[in-house]
């Protein structure tokens, strides 16, 4: 076991004691030579009583979970509980769903495709671009600088060769196949945005007879694309003739609404006139060429005219599931009822797919009655048309499972269909959402007329906390320990009871015992009957019995315990804090439900203490305050102190021997040991009773150089009054909470060690007054050990003391033993100081003690702030000084400056440091650097800061997580 131990130093908070015996042991003086005489010195030995306890088993009985057993001799625990009665089949005839689905489709996106053009083609065709020959066969060129004349039949071969088609082929882009939807199979054309606006998408043509002696005949301009045969003519612009100098400009042909192929064609013909004349006369400046003009203009793409095969769409609703504790098989629903009830309601059912759509609904549970229709919806949904609402009424009909009359639900049967044709269609190109299927069902309540069904019916949790197990206390394998449930039953159908026992211990462990057991059911209706479950170490006995009245059951059966589970002895021996019933029944059977049948019972386990004792530490539940010494007893003590010594004597009339050890602190609160788990364990119940955060962590740090307040890591004065105070070797616990500064919150110390003698005799056998397996007589020991003078220094400290036994027992040595109402540990220990009288009547001299600031804090400038101090005497008045830098003298006036002089001692002051002289100009190294003086004002008297605080004007400083990081770090080597 581990020792809280602590060596030289003395320290701020510990303990004191109830009552004091002065007791003069020795005196010797001699008056025969008066010359010689010396005043004689007196020993005195002071007795404190240390611990004076009783520990009696007897106080564990509180009749609330531990009593005492039938004979009055010992203890048991006992817990029990109802499971209050539950109508299942009233709960179960109406069926409330309360649901509501809005059920949307993922959308099918439409491909995106683009389509612009705004193209204009200029062409000229010169008739004779090498030139001509007139009339006597001279040649001349075009345009001539005068005029000529031509023979007919010079312009007649011109003309006859000149009867031309000219063609334009333009590609249109093609959507990509992974854009189109698996239910399009082909792209047959795109749509042009419809537009009225003038010059939005057109055909325009011009054509000029620039300076031909003839006319242009038979003039043709043809806009066409191909995605049907023959090709579709978008644009046919013809005129038959166009004499010398005319213009050919026909109004322009709309495109916008009209449909494309992949690619667009453009053809042009005309020709040219001949003559009768004899000659011809080509005026000076005549080009004597056609001139074309050709403007196509697309604005872009609406929409493609698609081709949809026949395919079955995804399409699948969220499941309506029934309430968990029901697995159904078949039922009539009852008639009669009103809104809300057998009703399934449809609505909203509408698609905005741009094509016709199939869609189908069945709720094939629900057969209908004679003459009434199926619950199923078949129509057709196309975007544009109405949504679609119906209201189905299930009075009457009959429920079923599609699958067979054998098979269980446990959610509604749904049969939904989305199917499309094969089809033309037209759809969008810009990219977005171009079609889904959306439906709202709602379903309220299901009323039955009768039903068949399996019901796992939910008893409410009952949950009971062991509250008072010391810290520690396990190692208990309770050797007789029965769970009894007795149930009743008015269903007339087996019901099997199922039902887990959860455990946890004070670690966080858990242990489960699970049982099952089929119910007794009554034969007549209207009749009960019982069922007695009982558990144990044998495993789980089930006995059931007519009527709640009946003594003799009619039906037995035990299941042992299943390899590798925990019977209910493991569970109790498990040593928990709290334990949980959890339980839950179903009907094992097939039938008509009949309405009021109701389950229900109670349960009560007893555990009496006769136990095999494994060896165990534990912490009682309670510990010893001992009130302060007085200042002058104190100083008495500390001045005079000779020796000291404890003396006690032990009687355990408990089972078992061992150790107990005193333990010495400053707080209330005392870990089991030092290890990870005990500190974890100790901050798992600070969590409960001190409100700390379930993040906080605690450590412990042993070496005063570890808590050097330079270090700026951990604060130490909620424990000592100044570092000089802090004890190499004592345990101190140091609390963290996150990226401040940690802080030291208690210490523990172990101020000694009392045998635990095994007892002297047990009982054998049963008796009027013993059960076998008790103590018949106690064991007793008295020890006696001498103590350190360092460690009186920690005794004798000012402040709050307690101790706490911590016990160790050895336990029974695998033997079964018994806790009695009589058994206890009664110790009685005290502390013996020899003084001598030397300084004994020495008035103790007046003290100061600075509480706050103390080192380590950052208060606000301008935020008021409270010095606090403890006087140990009379002391009237006080002065306070502050001093700005590093290793300030205590009685050098020249390193302090004046907050207040001569204020009436009551132990503390308000103040803020923006008001007193110099706090405002000091620099920042010298704002973290900063020392209270707290003085008397008629003596030297005097205490100052245990180390250094900071002055801030915005607020308080962290801890650099790093810095933190590092020290736990080398606090763990």
């Amino acid at each position: 076991m581990p020792d809280y131990r602590r060596s030289k130093g003395h320290f701020k908070k510990l303990s004191s004691f109830f009552t004091a015996i002065l007791l003069i042991t020795s005196l010797s003086c001699d008056f025969q030579n008066p010359t010689s005489f010396k005043l004689p010195t007196w020993f005195f030995d002071l007795s404190f009583p240390l611990v004076q306890k009783t520990y009696s088993l007897q106080g564990m009985v509180d009749n609330k979970q531990i009593f005492p057993t039938s004979d009055s001799l010992g203890m048991q625990l006992v817990f029990e509980g109802e499971l209050p009665d539950t109508s299942i089949s009233s709960d179960i005839l109406n069926i409330v769903l309360n649901q509501e689905i809005d059920y949307s489709q993922d959308p099918v996106s439409s491909p995106e495709l683009t389509i612009t053009m705004d193209t204009t083609i200029n062409i000229s065709i010169p008739l004779a671009p090498a030139g001509l020959l007139d009339e006597n066969n001279l040649p001349f060129s075009i345009p001539s600088d005068e005029d000529k004349t031509i023979t007919a039949s010079t312009w007649n071969t011109i003309a006859a060769a000149f009867d031309t088609t000219i063609q334009i082929n333009l590609s249109l882009p093609e959507i990509p196949e992974d854009e189109l939807p698996d239910f399009i199979t082909s792209v047959d054309a795109y749509i042009i945005i419809p537009d009225d606006v003038t010059d939005s998408s057109l055909f325009s043509t011009t054509l000029i007879n620039n300076g031909l002696p003839t006319a242009v005949v038979d003039i043709d301009f043809k806009l066409s694309t191909d995605f049907i045969t023959p090709a579709k003519v978008l644009a046919n612009h013809t005129e038959s003739s166009l004499l010398k100098d005319d213009i050919f400009a026909p109004e322009p042909t709309a495109l916008g609404g009209d449909s494309l192929g992949n690619g667009i064609r453009m053809e042009i013909g005309f020709g040219i006139a001949s003559t009768t004349a004899a000659t011809l006369t080509i005026n000076s400046g005549d080009s004597v060429q056609v001139n074309l003009a050709i403007r196509l203009k697309i604005t872009g793409i609406d929409s493609a005219v698609v081709q949809i095969s026949e395919t079955e769409l995804p399409i699948s609703l969220p499941e309506i599931a029934f309430p968990g504790e029901l697995e159904l098989y078949e039922g009539i629903l009852e008639s009669g009822t009103g809104f809300g009830v057998n009703e399934i309601i449809i609505s909203n059912l509408s698609s905005t797919y741009p094509f016709d759509l199939d869609f189908g609904l069945n709720f094939s549970n629900f057969i209908p009655p004679a003459g009434a229709d199926s619950i199923k919806l078949d129509t057709t949904l196309s975007d544009g048309l109405p949504s679609i609402s119906k209201t189905f009424d299930l009075d009457g009909y009959s429920f079923s499972n599609p699958e067979g009359a054998d098979s269980v639900l446990t959610e509604m049967t749904i049969e939904i269909s989305a199917g499309l044709e094969a089809q033309t269609a037209n759809i969008p190109l810009d990219g977005g959402d171009f079609g889904a299927i959306s439906i709202s069902i709602q379903i309220d309540e299901l009323a039955f007329e009768s039903l068949e069904a399996n019901i796992i019916q939910e008893f409410p949790t009952t949950e009971i906390s062991i509250d008072g197990m010391p810290m520690g206390f396990s190692g208990f394998i309770f050797s007789d320990v029965k769970l009894e449930i007795e149930m009743l039953s008015s269903i007339r159908l087996p019901v099997v009871l199922d039902f887990d026992i959860v455990a946890v211990n004070q670690m966080g462990d858990s242990a489960v015992v699970a049982a099952l057991s089929t119910l007794a059911s009554p034969v007549q209706a209207g009749d009960t009957a019982k069922t007695i479950v009982r558990l144990s170490r044998e495993g789980t006995t089930t006995l059931k019995f007519k009527a709640p009245g009946s003594i003799l059951y009619t039906d037995s059966s035990t299941a042992g315990p299943v390899d590798g589970e925990s019977t209910i002895v493991d569970l109790m021996s498990f040593n928990p804090k709290s334990i949980e019933i959890r339980s839950r029944a179903r009907i094992d059977g097939r039938g008509t439900i009949e309405a009021g049948a109701t389950i229900g019972g109670k349960f009560r386990m007893i555990s009496p203490f006769e136990i095999i004792m494994e060896p165990l530490t534990f912490l009682s539940v309670t510990n010893t305050p001992i009130a302060e010494m007085d200042a002058g007893t104190r100083n008495r003590i500390r001045n005079t102190l000779q020796s000291a010594s404890l003396t006690g004597t032990v009687e355990n009339k408990i089972p078992s021997g061992g150790e107990i050890s005193i333990l010495l602190s400053d707080k209330t609160f005392f870990p089991l040991d030092t290890t990870a788990a005990a500190l974890s364990m100790y901050r798992d119940s600070m969590v409960v009773k001190e409100g700390w955060s379930s993040t906080d962590s605690i450590y412990i740090i042993s070496q005063c150089d570890s808590l050097d307040p330079a270090l700026g890591i951990i604060f130490i004065f909620e424990v000592m009054d100044d570092y000089a105070d802090c004890i190499n070797g004592l345990t101190y616990l140091v609390k963290s909470s996150g990226s401040i500064m940690d802080t030291v919150i208690s210490y523990v110390d172990t101020l000694l060690k009392i045998p635990l003698p095994d007892p002297v005799s047990f009982y054998s056998t049963n008796t009027a007054t013993a059960h076998a397996g008790s103590v018949r007589e106690p064991g007793f020991a008295a020890y006696s050990s001498d103590i350190s003078p360092d460690r009186i220094i920690l005794i004798t400290d000012p402040g709050d003391h307690f101790t706490a036994p911590r016990f160790h027992l050895n336990g029974s040595g695998g033997k079964s033993v018994f806790l009695s109402l009589s058994d206890y540990i009664d110790i009685n220990s005290t502390i013996i100081f020899r003084l001598s009288s030397t300084g004994m009547m020495d008035e103790a001299p007046d003290e100061l003690a600075l509480i706050m600031p103390n080192g380590g804090e950052t208060l606000l400038k301008t935020s008021e702030t409270t010095i606090k101090w403890k006087t140990y005497g009379s002391i009237a008045e006080i002065d306070i000084h502050y001093s700005a830098g590093t290793d300030p003298d205590l009685t050098n006036e020249d390193d302090w400056t004046e907050i207040t002089a001569g204020s009436a001692n009551v132990d503390s002051f308000s103040w803020v440091p923006s008001s007193t002289a110099g706090i405002n100009s000091l620099s920042a190294a010298l704002s973290d650097s900063i020392r209270i003086r707290i003085k008397d004002s008629n003596s030297s008297v005097s205490d100052m800061s245990g180390w250094y605080f900071t002055l801030s004007s915005s607020g308080a400083k962290l801890l650099s997580q790093k810095k933190r990081t590092q020290f736990l770090a080398d606090q763990e080597k």
